[in-house]
């Protein structure tokens, strides 16, 4: 379903690949298998009987039948969706080691490379007003700024994996969510509060004084660096500390 979406993309990519490597035929040397159930008016009673009213919900079934509460792997929402949490989770319930190899994105693949030669091809042509850009530092301003909102605003929650903080329930009103498997009240401050220092940083700089023994071409350089580094360092520590489904990367 749409939910589950994004949850059972990873999931068949984990599959797939240990089906490739380890055999599809249940034997006694591969005495695992993988089964995934999607909602509908067939399988209600399906959930039902599990006791199943949230999704997406991934269980380990032991050798003794029904899982425990260490079975379920609550932390693949908590920390976000990834193929490496799905890997991880299954060598460390099973022993069964294996690895995960992701298919080349093909059409990502062209339309990022037909998007920077055009980029290379207009500062080519029209490199005159590009270099005269070096002084313009409110359009660099105003180019991070954009950038920073892109990265860690309601983008990545509200059309990636749906609303967390505020939603709609099911008697039609909004509500304010309260589970732990989406972005919670906390976390939308601290990405405000991120956005801020960010915007205020970047209009201080813009009030200081000039500094005269630097030229516009090194100060303009040193400026997109300082600002790159900014935003890849905040975007890394929140995908490896905070949500390791984050799907935004710059340089590292």
């Amino acid at each position: 379903c749409v939910v589950c979406g994004p949850a059972g993309e990873h999931f068949e990519l984990v599959v797939s690949n240990y089906y490739y490597q380890h055999g599809t035929p249940l034997t006694k040397t591969r005495p695992i298998f993988f089964l995934s159930v999607d909602y509908g008016p067939n399988v209600q009673a399906t959930f039902s009987k599990l006791g199943v009213s949230n999704v997406p919900l991934v269980w380990f079934y032991g050798e003794n039948g029904a899982p425990g509460v260490s079975d379920k792997f609550d932390d693949l929402f908590r920390k976000g969706v990834s193929h490496e949490y799905f890997r991880n989770a299954i060598v460390q319930k099973t022993g069964e080691d294996f690895k995960v190899s992701i298919p080349i994105n093909w059409g990502n693949l062209i339309i990022m490379s037909t998007m920077w030669i055009g980029i290379a091809i207009a500062l080519y042509l029209f490199f005159p007003v590009a270099f005269a850009l070096r002084y313009a530092h409110y359009v660099f301003c105003l180019g991070c700024m954009g950038a920073c909102l892109l990265f860690t605003s309601g983008y990545m929650w509200n059309v990636i994996r749906g609303a967390g903080a505020y939603t709609r329930g099911r008697d039609g009103k909004m509500t304010i969510w309260g589970g732990g498997g989406q972005q919670t009240m906390s976390e939308s401050y601290i990405v405000i509060l991120c956005n801020g220092v960010a915007a205020i940083g970047f209009i201080l700089m813009m009030l200081s004084p000039k500094i005269k023994w630097v030229s516009p071409t090194v100060s303009t350089v040193l400026f997109l660096v300082m600002a790159a580094g900014l935003m890849s360092t905040e975007i890394y520590l929140y995908r490896e500390h905070k949500n390791g489904g984050y799907p935004f990367r710059l340089f590292f």
